[in-house]
């Protein structure tokens, strides 16, 4: 996402002013009181449903997922104009491995087997202020590998650029290390929603030993003052296309976050900013469109492909199908004539790979990623198979398909691609595919 990240934050019935800051350009909003209808189509309105004690269910790990959808499910089905979801509210203690290693298994066990079957996005972490600690994000790579964004709370007192260790921000902007450690440990960096960001006397800081609750209201009861703080951090701080939202806390507060409040002064002066600097999606959008043809297509009848871990994936894999470029046959009959390849004469439990990307730039999944599945002979277990329908030996596919496929694999997060005939054994697939994919990636 480029240009303004700035969105409102929503407690309780959603004030009249907050329909101004979507008018000018607000591309999310986020909301814990929803209505029945869907007050802004074409914004993203991401839902949080108020859960006593969901920080704790996690010390249940993949049973404490099934009571927390126990929860919100009737809240979830009955909104389905919500674009997406949050987790539990940061959850603690984040210091205690074992509470790290359960919330991982939580939320791997929300996503993949409860919210993304059903179409749900999920918005996973939920962090508080200045967590993860330090060397700790790496132990969330399986729940990175599978949620939708990362969610992330980023507060500082008595300014949003209060300076810390080594002259920098204590908090805001915390983000950029975290996604540095992430990278450097080879971990999925999703999409991030600031989920909550403000000024907050709570936080224990060098500029505040004693800290107690209070909002920007408490430091400067001046909303010229606090919209600077805002815009000056949405320009400088939160510039990254990896961030997508930054949402202010919070309008129509409950107690006792009264002086957070997004006031209607105070969204009246974001208003020209947020139109001077409207939000625009970065090519790759973190939600391809993507046809979903697992268990639709031919298997074998006794054998099944064996599973991994998310963490079990390193790179992808680019294949050509090898079949006729200028396809006569529709997409959904040629892919299902590959499966009937796969299985009748290869005799392998189904299709061989993750994802296909046909000539008109659809995407269809065949496979879950975590399956094990026969698309490169000594590649399989860390590999994520991606085929492009055609033969590509010496012509690239078309900017359409191409684009369709970079931005497939940008939005999955990963940046090591591999060629098929990368591997022993005399294949020359995918052609010139991969360098044509490798290079529509490399300008996103």
């Amino acid at each position: 996402m480029r240009g303004s990240k700035l969105a409102p934050h929503v407690q309780g019935p959603i004030p009249s002013y907050v329909d101004d800051l979507v008018a000018a350009g607000v591309r999310y909003v986020k909301l814990m009181t929803l209505p029945d209808k869907d007050p802004w189509p074409g914004v993203r309105t991401v839902g949080r449903v108020y859960v006593e004690g969901d920080a704790g269910l996690v010390w249940d790990g993949a049973r404490g997922a099934d009571e927390f959808w126990r929860q919100i499910e009737p809240v979830v089905l009955s909104h389905p104009w919500v674009h997406a979801w949050e987790g539990p509210n940061e959850p603690n203690p984040v210091s205690d491995a074992n509470y790290r290693g359960l919330l991982d298994q939580f939320t791997v066990h929300l996503a993949r087997d409860i919210m993304l079957p059903r179409g749900l996005r999920i918005v996973g972490g939920n962090f508080s202020v200045g967590t993860p600690d330090v060397g700790h994000g790496p132990d969330f790579r399986n729940m990175l590998a599978l949620i939708t964004y990362l969610g992330l709370h980023e507060y500082n007192y008595p300014s949003l650029f209060a300076q810390g260790d080594a002259g920098k921000p204590w908090w805001v902007g915390r983000y950029r290390m975290l996604m540095d450690e992430l990278r450097r440990a080879g971990c999925r960096v999703p999409p991030i929603i600031v989920g909550e960001h403000g000024i907050d006397r709570l936080l224990a800081t060098p500029n505040n030993p004693q800290p107690s609750v209070g909002g920007w209201m408490t430091v400067n009861n001046n909303p010229a003052w606090f919209a600077g703080e805002l815009m000056r951090a949405d320009l400088e701080v939160y510039a990254a296309p990896e961030v997508e939202a930054v949402c202010i806390f919070t309008a129509a507060p409950y107690d006792p976050w009264g002086t957070y409040k997004l006031t209607e002064e105070l969204a009246r002066l974001l208003v020209p900013h947020i139109r001077a600097n409207p939000p625009v999606d970065e090519p790759g959008p973190q939600d391809p469109k993507i046809v979903d043809l697992q268990g639709r297509l031919t298997v074998h009848p006794t054998l099944r492909y064996g599973s991994r871990k998310p963490r079990d994936i390193q790179f992808v894999v680019v294949h050509h199908s090898a079949t006729p470029t200028s396809d006569t046959i529709p997409a959904l009959l040629r892919i299902q004539r590959i499966a009937d390849y796969h299985v009748n004469h290869n005799g392998w439990p189904g299709i061989g790979y993750h994802y296909i990307v046909d000539q008109a730039g659809i995407v269809y999944q065949v496979n879950h990623q975590d399956t094990v599945s026969n698309h490169t002979a000594g590649g399989n277990l860390h590999g994520l198979g991606v085929c492009l329908l055609g033969t590509y030996t010496k012509a690239p596919p078309s900017p359409v398909q191409t684009a369709a496929a970079a931005r497939l694999i940008d939005w999955l997060g990963w940046r090591k691609v591999k060629d098929h005939h990368d591997w022993p054994g005399g294949t020359l697939c995918p052609g010139v595919a991969g360098d044509a994919v490798r290079a529509a990636i490399s300008k996103l």
